[in-house]
């Protein structure tokens, strides 16, 4: 009887709601930015570059590095990292939007806040 009171338990245990955290990555300051992401059928690059309490959005042709266009941002955005090696992430599979995200101060973060700008050439 004992044995089935445990079985019953842990049933009870793994049939139980968990929360989750969907917070990103763990880990403190990794920001793309000015390294930014790729638009390879377009052949650009979007980078960010901090101006004062500001965001410069470019856009920047991957031959010759010629700031093809440029937005700036109120607040403090970034080109979101996706991976501990700092992979960039944010533009949309038709390159047409690019998610920006306010960079981690602390961890786990109370909230994020996205800018979705259009990201076409």
């Amino acid at each position: 009887m004992r044995l089935g009171i445990w079985i019953a338990a842990l049933l009870a245990a793994f049939a139980a709601p968990v929360a989750a955290w969907a917070d990103g990555l763990p880990v403190l300051n990794v920001d793309v930015g000015s390294t930014g992401v790729t638009a390879p059928e377009a052949n650009v690059r979007y980078v960010t570059l901090p101006a004062d309490r500001n965001t410069l959005v470019a856009m920047v042709a991957a031959d010759g590095g010629k700031v093809v266009r440029s937005r700036l941002l109120r607040g403090n955005f970034t080109v979101p990292a996706v991976a501990y090696d700092g992979s960039a992430g944010g533009l949309s599979a038709d390159g047409s939007s690019l998610v920006l995200i306010t960079p981690r101060q602390d961890f786990p973060r109370a909230t994020t806040t996205f800018r979705l700008i259009d990201a076409t050439p």
